[in-house]
């Protein structure tokens, strides 16, 4: 599963043609990338589909600090 370079490590996966039109699956706060399986399934036959797990949840890297919705929007 590929990550990010940045810290913290964010995994993430991409489906589908790389020259698709691009879809951003975003779970709820708790929520993992697995949970998008039968949507991403169906739409990486014509998109390019990027799921991900926000820091400190599924196999992303957690985080020993507090952690609200504006810093996991954060670009790093």
């Amino acid at each position: 599963m590929p990550s990010t370079a940045s810290a913290p490590r964010i995994d993430y996966n991409l489906f589908g043609p790389p020259t698709g039109p691009k879809v951003v699956l975003v779970n709820g706060l708790g929520g993992v990338q697995a949970a998008w399986l039968h949507q991403v399934r169906d739409l990486a036959d014509y998109f390019h589909v990027l799921t991900y797990d926000h820091r400190g949840v599924g196999t992303s890297e957690v985080v020993d600090e507090p952690t609200e919705q504006a810093g996991l929007a954060r670009v790093h």
